[in-house]
């Protein structure tokens, strides 16, 4: 393979995903297991404020960013806003693991700045000939879009971290059952 063709991964990567709680918690196990690959590497998850709990102990290069999109950064403006902060303008690299309007926006103002960007592939095609029963095939997991998405920028996250710390998680939860 030449080197040219060789992605080198960020030095500073910007994470963007503005969601429900559930949504948002699904990111801490690979945003800790990027981490933990990367230590070099500082990593900003940008998010709702009231998310900041989430990411406070995961891992000394994972930072907060909340943005407070339903009022602070509310509309075109706001957004424009937004991009110009320092947690914006400071990353190498921008994954955005939401691609919806909001981070559509987002992303335009940053291509304009020349950030690398890689967006997740939802499968909502996939997702709505499966509810309209004209396909029966499991669909990939959301860590695996996740892992997917950073791929495109040259990070692996290993997928095996998380479910080890899925089953650790059930063997907690069971031994909490039975006591």
């Amino acid at each position: 393979m030449p080197a040219s063709s060789v992605v080198k991964h960020p030095h500073r990567l910007l994470i963007l995903r503005f969601s429900a709680l559930g949504d948002v918690a699904m990111t801490v196990p690979v945003v800790a297991s990027l981490a933990a690959q990367y230590p070099q590497m500082q990593i900003t998850v940008a998010s709702q404020p009231f998310l900041a709990p989430l990411f406070e102990h995961i891992a000394p290069n994972v930072q907060f960013f909340g943005a407070d999109i339903r009022k602070t950064y509310r509309g075109l403006h706001g957004l424009w806003q937004l991009s110009r902060t320092a947690a914006f303008n400071d990353c190498d690299a921008v994954a955005d693991l939401h691609d919806v309007l909001r981070t559509k926006i987002l992303r335009c103002f940053l291509r304009l700045r020349g950030k690398r960007l890689a967006v997740i592939d939802k499968h909502r095609r996939e997702k709505r000939l499966l509810v309209e029963h004209k396909i029966f095939r499991p669909l990939p997991t959301s860590f695996a879009l996740y892992a997917e998405t950073l791929a495109r920028l040259g990070l692996t996250a290993a997928l095996e971290a998380l479910e080890r710390l899925d089953g650790e998680y059930l063997t907690l939860s069971r031994q909490r059952r039975d006591e």
